[in-house]
């Protein structure tokens, strides 16, 4: 399509000295070519109109109903307008198109004459003048110029420029005269502005803004900023704090400087702040390709006139635009500058904890910067609370998990003490019932796999392992109720319940249990008055004249199969067994004989640090069956005795 003005005021022309339809010409030529060229050229509004649209409506349609007997060709061609017009807000841009046309009126000197002195037309370019007459005369006939003629239209774009700026490529155009020339050096200006302003969201300085080493910050070129308008000088400096803020996260998250503390968890959170630059950098990058579109688009505006440039329209990127822009990604930079530089020397749980106090603050907008760098930071310690509950495994090269193994303490105390809670790496978020139940899932592993030589699984692993590594989000959970709360419930019901069944089961632990209760807590009454009946002779002695355990055993074994003991489970029997202490001085047998229970295998890890419990609960029993023996069989015997002689005697 057209756009050149000498076309539409041709086209005009034909129309009024009846050489176009005006029904085959105005709906989709003429005024619409018009309604084009006044889009693309506003700064022809700054030209004095001689008329008003309503004055060049009636002018126009004076002549139209005058060339023709019918009297409605002119209101036609109004609502024509009307229609064309209806994309044209402003006032002024109608006058303007209603002038445009009441010029194709005149003669041909005249419209050059009138071109030129609103700046459409070079003032003093003779052969585009020359060839403009010359095809004007070269026919009878006004359509030499007509809408199927692209010469003329050509010979015009060329016309109107004559020399390149700097940032236009060689083969494209430039506009002719003053005003153009300012509204390019303007459209440059501003270009650089926001250019430099977009390289200040980064940090980086430019040619109206300068770093200063000292600071880290920008402010404004000394030798430049004069060039700046107030408005344009707050606003760069405005957008220059997210710069600065870029920086501040950017130094805090390199792996090269000393602002934090080694750990698996503290680059993770490290990362997650790269993660945050990123997605920033990526937010800036749209920006810039939004003004190298607006760039491009100014530009091919002087390459292609022909095209409709109403649909290609694209809004400017200013100044105003970006300080609208940048203050969410503003208040996200400060805030990660803030957490980063309290948090740089905390790692493991203790850094979760910090980062979970600001999930709290009831900003949400705050809640999710700390969720976020939560949620990269706790990737690490889910592992390995995996990798523990699965696996009886802890990865934990920079002790920051919450689960720690003593590696002094042998197999012997593997289910007491070799495994504990580090409370100062436990997370906030995680309760002290929930700690203990990873501790026991990871433990109940090891005892399985080190003390009972079994390696089964625990049932669905992978689908656990999956749920407990993926759904980080879900343990910041108040409430829990979640399928990662669930599935660290799941590995501890199952694991527990395995243990239960391998002890109860092949090891017998209710069995054992029960033949402590019976021998070392003395329940088995017939068998310890038998027991003691047949040591009676070695228990009256010192401490220090019993020497021969053999005979000791060999007297339990005695007592064991006199009695009910002799039907017990052989399996009781064989751990039972009587030992002698080393004396003190003054110690009776009483005092040196005590019964002793042994546990070997997967029971003696379990139960070994409860055995000292039984023994001294046997002592205080064993001294009571001993007052119980003196005072049944020498006691009483010789109050019997002196009984049955007085007796006599008052006889």
């Amino acid at each position: 399509m057209r756009l050149d003005i000498t076309h539409i005021l041709t086209d005009m022309k034909n129309v009024i000295n009846e050489h176009e339809n005006l029904y085959e010409l105005v709906p989709d030529g003429l005024v619409s070519d018009a309604v084009q060229y006044v889009l693309m050229y506003p700064k022809t509004l700054d030209f004095p109109l001689a008329l008003t649209e309503d004055e060049c409506m009636e002018q126009l349609k004076s002549l139209l109903n005058s060339i023709q007997d019918d009297q409605s060709l002119g209101d036609r061609f109004h609502e024509f307008f009307i229609l064309a017009c209806g994309g044209l807000d402003d006032p002024r841009m109608r006058d303007l198109l209603a002038n445009l046309l009441v010029w194709s009126l005149d003669e041909r000197e005249s419209q050059l004459k009138t071109l030129r002195e609103i700046g459409l037309l070079p003032p003093d370019n003779d052969l585009c003048l020359a060839k403009y007459i010359k095809s004007e005369s070269s026919s009878s006939l006004p359509s030499t110029l007509s809408r199927n003629s692209n010469d003329f239209g050509q010979l015009m774009m060329r016309c109107h420029f004559d020399a390149l700026p700097p940032y236009v490529e060689a083969n494209e155009l430039q506009p002719f005269n003053e005003r153009e020339r300012a509204i390019h050096r303007n459209f440059k200006s501003s270009y650089e502005i926001v250019q430099n302003a977009i390289y200040a969201l980064l940090g980086m300085g430019g040619k109206y803004l300068k770093k200063n080493l000292n600071t880290g910050r920008l402010a404004l070129h000394p030798r430049n900023k004069s060039r700046l308008k107030f408005a344009q000088k707050s606003m760069l400096l405005r957008l220059a704090e997210a710069g600065f803020f870029h920086d501040q996260v950017q130094k805090f998250s390199s792996f090269t400087t000393d602002y934090s503390s080694l750990g698996s968890m503290s680059q993770a959170f490290k990362s997650r702040l790269k993660q945050e630059l990123s997605d920033y950098r990526g937010q800036v990058s749209q920006l810039q390709d939004i003004l190298n579109n607006y760039r491009e688009t100014q530009l091919q505006l002087y390459v292609d006139r022909r095209q409709n440039w109403i649909h290609r329209r694209h809004e400017p990127m200013t100044l105003l635009r970006l300080v609208t822009w940048y203050m969410k990604p503003l208040f996200r930079l400060q805030w990660l500058t803030k957490i980063a530089s309290d948090g740089q020397l905390k790692k493991g749980g203790e850094l979760a904890s910090f980062l979970y106090n600001y999930i709290n603050t009831g900003d949400p907008y705050m809640h999710d910067v700390a969720k976020d760098l939560l949620t990269g930071c706790c990737s690490p310690m889910l592992r390995m609370i995996s990798n523990w509950m699965l696996e009886g495994n802890i990865n934990d090269s920079y002790d920051e998990f919450f689960v720690e193994s003593l590696p002094e303490v042998g197999a012997d105390r593997l289910w007491h003490d070799k495994f504990r809670l580090r409370l100062d790496m436990l997370p906030k978020f995680i309760s002290l019932d929930l700690a203990d139940k990873i501790l026991k899932t990871g433990k109940s592993i090891n005892f399985l796999r080190e003390i009972c030589k079994v390696d089964d699984a625990v049932k669905g692993r992978e689908h656990l392992k999956d749920i407990i590594n993926n759904r980080v989000s879900q343990i910041f959970s108040f409430v829990a109720d979640t399928k990662w709360h669930a599935a660290i419930e799941t590995c501890y019901t199952q694991t527990s319940k395995h243990v239960m069944d391998i002890m109860v089961g092949p090891h017998k632990l209710l069995v054992h249990l029960q033949g402590m209760r019976s021998y070392l807590l003395l329940g088995q009454g017939d068998f310890v008055s038998i027991f003691i009946e047949n040591i009676k002779g070695e228990l009256d002695k010192l401490g220090t004249d019993i020497y021969n355990i053999h005979d000791l055993s060999s007297m339990l074994d005695a007592a064991l199969r006199c009695t009910n003991a002799q039907y017990d489970d052989p399996e009781i029997l064989n751990h039972l067994d009587v030992i002698v202490r080393s004396p003190y001085p003054g110690d009776c047998g009483w005092d040196v004989i005590s019964l002793q229970y042994t546990l070997q295998g997967p029971l003696a890890t379990m139960l070994e640090p409860a055995m000292p419990t039984y023994k001294t609960i046997f002592k205080p029993l064993w001294r009571m069956k001993h007052m119980e023996f003196v005072l049944s069989t020498k006691i009483w015997k010789e109050q019997m005795s002196n009984a049955k002689v007085g007796y006599v005697f008052i006889h």
